[in-house]
């Protein structure tokens, strides 16, 4: 059972080392720097393109076969679904240590390509001991009932994992941005090539360039890919960038269709949009103006981040040092 009141402790413990297992969603790994006196070394994957100088002090870029040295490592993060997971969930078991999954798409959306054929998927969403959304709105997995144990203490039944909520971090903006427009449409091409393909032929005639997560501020239009992920969305409409996405749960909550954002069912539907932002003339600059002012409510500062996930990390290592090995409980 996990304790409901745990995950408030506010006792301090330093000196813990994590593994964070990480592909997409690096923005988000990033900022685990700034939970001071922990540290992070990251299993970076091929898609890795945040440089080591944005990086602070306490994350490290390290290999599998470096796992060795770390000590005092207290759980396993994982920032991603299938092959990610699978790697995260064998080095938590052989650690014997907790894995948190943090969720960048729920319990309706599994991770993939809205157009791809061959997109592999699971039959249900990963879910690790402990799980971290990040938009309230959204589940990660179905909420265990709460039950009371002979001295009254709440607890979540069987074995069912903890869940909180914890989001990213507000941006800290420019002071001289660059200007923004809807001539260039940037895309995320972190796809299989035959979904690309098809993105690029219904948008023939537009002006199209790959996104560059290393330099996201000069991002106008930015055509996500990908379904249910609102991480990259999130920071280029903090900035003013009007983002187009597919359907899915998350989307939905972070997009009003045509008044911070645009929706988007299938590729004849992104082109007729595309156009309308493109031949309208202001509609950019409004719907930019709006989703930089309805972003910002799915984010969070640095210090509550800090707080929550410090929260978090108190919890975990009780977990382990109530047990010999978490995974021989």
């Amino acid at each position: 059972m996990f304790p409901v009141n745990n995950i408030i402790k506010q006792n301090i413990k330093k000196d813990r080392s994590f593994v964070v297992v990480c592909s997409n969603s690096q923005e988000y790994a990033k900022n685990l720097g700034f939970c001071e006196g922990e540290t992070f070394y990251i299993l970076r994957g091929d898609k890795w393109s945040i440089p080591n100088s944005d990086l602070k002090d306490n994350v490290r870029i390290m290999k599998t076969t470096e796992l060795c040295v770390c000590s005092s490592i207290c759980a396993v993060i994982c920032l991603g679904a299938l092959d990610d997971f699978d790697i995260a969930r064998s080095i938590s078991h052989q650690l014997g240590v907790p894995l948190v999954q943090i969720h960048t798409t729920g319990m309706k959306t599994f991770a993939g390509h809205p157009f791809s054929s061959q997109m592999g998927k699971r039959p249900n969403p990963t879910v690790g001991d402990v799980n971290v959304s990040l938009l309230e709105e959204v589940s990660c997995f179905v909420e265990p009932e709460l039950k009371k144990d002979t001295s009254g203490e709440a607890y979540m039944s069987g074995d069912a994992q903890l869940s909180i909520n914890i989001p990213n971090v507000k941006i800290e903006l420019e002071e001289n941005a660059i200007p923004k427009s809807a001539s260039v449409l940037y895309i995320n091409t972190a796809t299989p090539p035959e979904v690309l393909s098809k993105f690029n032929a219904i948008l023939d005639g537009f002006t199209i360039e790959p996104y560059d997560r290393k330099s996201p501020y000069d991002t106008g239009v930015f055509i996500e890919t990908w379904v249910g992920d609102t991480i990259i969305p999130l920071e280029i409409m903090q900035r003013g960038g009007v983002v187009f996405l597919p359907y899915s749960e998350e989307s939905n909550v972070i997009i009003q269709d045509g008044e911070n954002g645009f929706l988007y069912n299938d590729l004849p539907e992104l082109h007729e949009k595309v156009r309308y932002l493109t031949e309208k003339e202001g509609l950019f600059d409004k719907i930019g103006k709006k989703a930089k002012e309805s972003s910002i409510e799915f984010t969070c500062d640095k210090e509550y981040f800090r707080s929550a996930w410090e929260a978090l990390f108190n919890t975990l290592q009780d977990m382990v040092s109530k047990v010999d090995g978490f995974y021989n409980r």
